[in-house]
């Protein structure tokens, strides 16, 4: 197959989920905006066009994975990052040298000779959805590719492109492949290879190892100008030349040379348009790679020393290291869009950020593109806890020491678009880890296990009244796993034996201003807490005895005396309560047991006040976090199935059976640990997920995530079933996914115009549903798949949206066929 023209293929205006099928629709309700810097420490290919940045792995690289329903890897060629986050496309494998955005489409050109089982010849072209051949592609390995926005040039070690002869370079005009010759010329091309490419106003530079160019002594660098006309550059280079590009002194060549022309040029060196000239004192090595921003060279190559790499740029006649002497960046390519820099490198790190395979320059600094939370390759990093900010903002707290690759440890907040470091209160001490936090007494209580915070001096707890942090006078001994208010009261649970210097285990209280003693705390480490119906439920690894009467993992504290809660856990040799939650008709635990009371039940069960009460068949391993949401218990851990079913760290119980969350969480097979969610945090936009992974659902989604088939429920008017609404709400559709039809129910608390549409996810209006003014109450409107034509619509994500009262609100569909 032919590419007929790259000119009249629109530009995709989607996220691209065509690549990425789901194996379980429920996957496209998890965020990709969460993928961790350039998805891992591999070496990339990058390339910039169309306000897209795309990577694919280097000659010899790993491909990116994620996993299908059965946990088994599924390899992505392509990562693109859109301006939100990194979307994986191209299932398969690919061996890459080059990138470039030609017209709509991306171009990959390398060492393969098939995708996927198909045949590509060294080069191939990504529409977006598929694989198309460009006119058979080349006999040999393609090196570079580079574009003027009319036609595609290919360098490297092919002599033939296409139908035609074509030595080392060709040019392909969006239909067939052409040589690059001279008039009257019987050589094609080069004599050797071309490891390079650079466009002009004026023509194409074209440079290697070679000695002639259609037939013209050119020594490893030449020009090409489609007159048709090959032209020598004074009389080249004494070795290979492996970079070129186009700055504002002229055309600039790196490589392995030691002389240019006429002049000692130590590697790099600049064409004036009669001789080649030398910058500053030049390079103290190999120059590998260059590219151009505002008109000023820069270069990667041995400038420093003879030992290392930097990237530096040619400014006032001299060469300046971009970043820092703690630069380490080993770059597999550059390109520029005129003012960024982009880096596609092999691990790269620069003072205060782990950078991973992509860096850009900012003018200021190197930065990286992610909004990931740790680091891809750790396994023992996690979110463990989350809060809710009085202006909306989410705050994540765990043991990490990278946010977006820059280095923010174990607490940060996100904005709507970004994480922010809020004053870095843990930036000077070499570990800290937050395992709980909670709001008390209009301050954010932040606690777990760190020697300091923001220079307080009070260990392992601090407060944070939105701008400044604080202590808590001395803090405690021992690390803190839970906080909850009781009696107004902020209690303090985790494995503590003093707290401002004076003995306590285990349980202690704050009252704002200091710390209080507890009587008879439990014997053993403490690891949640839950205030509901006048009593402190404790749940952990632990015995209290009350009137000689042993209380295993789970009590209750009425303010004076402890109770018993059905004869607490046990099963398994360490009995453990990690979590603890309040839902509609009881509390519910979750940890490692395997009875609740007399009843079995596989570590999690609810207490109805009486007696305990099974969740089907349980989970298969450890629970650490529960969040109820009307009648939905939602359920992350380390197990893999929920009622024999297969569900991957978390599940949804809806009071009668577990539900599958697509995919689930999922951590790369090559390190021994197995994904575990620690946290959640319901919002009205949707469920926050919290943990160790690297992949939720079908999305690379680092240590935290998003899921938004989800409507929070707050009170009874919440409910499509209460009285009186208090807002204008839309509520989540039901079935969903759906085929044929589906209800939207949605609620308004006085009278108002009400427009109701279905739009697809490139934001186009489908259908109009309603548009009109009601009365105050609870309605409900169905879809059946069809649009404004009353033809039916393919399967696919679309969204409802509901305008009323000045209030415009979102929910996502899915219809399935």
């Amino acid at each position: 197959m032919r590419i007929l023209s790259f000119f009249f293929v629109p530009i995709l205006l989607v996220m691209s989920v065509m690549a990425q099928q789901p194996q379980y629709p429920e996957d496209l309700y998890y965020s990709y905006r969460f993928g961790n810097p350039a998805l891992s420490a591999a070496g990339n290919i990058v390339a910039y066009g169309n306000d897209m940045v795309y990577l694919a792995r280097d000659i010899g690289q790993s491909y990116m994975v994620v996993y299908d329903k059965n946990n088994n890897q599924k390899p992505y060629g392509l990562a693109k990052w859109d301006g939100k986050g990194w979307m994986l496309e191209s299932p398969g494998y690919l061996n890459v040298n080059d990138l470039v955005v030609y017209g709509s489409n991306l171009i990959a050109a390398g060492r393969f000779t098939a995708i996927n089982s198909q045949p590509f010849n060294y080069i191939a072209s990504w529409d977006g959805s598929s694989w198309l051949d460009i006119d058979g592609g080349t006999n040999g390995e393609i090196y570079t590719i580079a574009t003027d926005g009319t036609n595609l040039y290919a360098g490297g070690s092919f002599s033939r492109a296409g139908d035609t002869v074509a030595s080392h370079v060709a040019l392909f005009d969006g239909i067939n492949w052409y040589p690059m010759y001279d008039e009257g010329e019987l050589a094609q091309g080069t004599n050797g290879e071309v490891n390079d490419l650079a466009i002009s106003s004026t023509g194409i530079y074209v440079a290697g190892a070679f000695g002639t160019a259609g037939g013209r002594n050119v020594s490893n660098i030449a020009s090409w100008a489609r007159n048709p006309l090959w032209s020598n550059l004074s009389s080249g280079t004494n070795n290979r030349v492996r970079a070129v590009a186009w700055s504002a002194l002229g055309p600039v060549i790196g490589g392995d040379f030691s002389k240019a022309g006429g002049a000692d040029v130590n590697g790099i060196s600049y064409f004036d348009g009669s001789d080649w000239q030398p910058m500053g004192n030049g390079a103290n090595g190999q120059v590998l790679k260059l590219t151009t921003v505002s008109g000023e060279a820069v270069g990667y190559g041995r400038f420093a020393s003879p030992y290392e790499y930097i990237i530096a740029r040619f400014r006032n006649n001299q060469w300046e290291e971009l970043g820092s002497q703690t630069n380490t960046i080993t770059v597999n390519n550059m390109v520029s869009d005129g003012q960024k820099i982009w880096a596609g490198t092999h691990t790269s790190k620069t003072k205060g950020a782990y950078l991973g395979g992509l860096a850009y320059w900012d003018t200021e600094r190197w930065r990286t593109l992610s909004n990931a939370i740790g680091s891809y390759w750790n396994a023992n990093e996690y979110v463990n806890a989350m809060a809710l900010w009085n202006d909306g903002s989410i705050i994540a707290a765990g043991n990490f020491s990278l946010v977006g690759g820059d280095s923010i440890p174990a607490i940060c907040r996100w904005n709507g678009e970004m994480w922010n470091d809020m004053g870095a209160p843990f930036a000077n001490l070499p570990y800290a880890s937050v395992n709980a936090m909670k709001m008390f007494m209009g301050k954010l209580y932040v606690a777990g296990n760190f020697t300091d915070i923001a220079g307080s001096g009070s260990s392992n707890i601090g407060t944070w009244d939105g701008n400044i942090w604080g202590g808590v006078e001395s803090g405690t001994s021992g690390e803190i796993f839970t906080l909850e208010e009781f009696n107004n009261q902020l209690y303090v649970g985790g494995n503590i034996w003093q707290i401002n210097g004076v003995s306590q285990y285990n349980l202690a209280r704050w009252d704002g201003s200091q710390w209080l003693t507890f009587d008879n705390p439990p014997g053993g480490t403490v690891y949640s807490l839950l205030n509901s119906d006048g009593l402190l439920y404790v749940g952990g690894a632990f015995t209290v005895y009350q009137n000689n009467e042993a209380f295993s993992g789970i009590a209750a504290w009425n303010g004076s005396a402890w109770q018993d809660v059905g004869g607490g856990i046990a099963g398994v040799t360490y009995p453990t309560v990690r979590a603890i939650a309040r839902g509609t008709d009881g509390v519910y635990i979750g940890g490692t047991f395997t009875t609740a009371g007399s009843t079995n039940a596989n570590n999690i069960a609810r207490w109805d006040g009486s007696v305990w009460h099974t969740l089907g068949d349980g989970v298969n391993g450890d629970v650490y976090s529960i969040y109820t949401n009307g009648n939905d218990v939602y359920v992350g851990g380390n197990f893999s199935t929920a009622n024999g079913d297969t569900v991957w760290s978390i599940a949804r119980w809806d009071g009668s059976q577990w539900h599958r969350m697509g995919n689930g969480m999922h951590l790369e097979l090559n390190y021994p640990a197995s994904a575990t969610v620690k946290s959640f945090l319901g919002t009205n936009d949707g469920l926050w997920i919290g943990g160790n992974f690297s992949q939720a659902g079908v999305y690379l989604s680092n240590k935290i995530a998003f899921y938004s088939d989800f409507n929070l429920v707050t009170s009874l008017q919440d409910s499509p079933n209460g009285t009186s609404p208090d807002n204008f709400q839309l509520y989540a559709a039901y079935p969903n996914p759906f085929n044929p039809l589906t209800t939207i129910p949605y609620a308004l608390p006085r009278t108002a115009h009400v427009r109701i549409s279905v739009y697809d996810i490139a934001g186009r209006e489908i259908s109009e549903l309603i548009d009109e003014t009601q009365p105050p109450g609870h309605y409900e409107i169905r879809w059946q798949g069809l649009n404004h034509l009353g033809k039916k619509v393919p399967s696919g994500l679309y969204i409802i949206r509901m305008q009323a009262g000045g209030v415009e609100q979102n929910k996502k569909i899915l219809l399935i066929k």
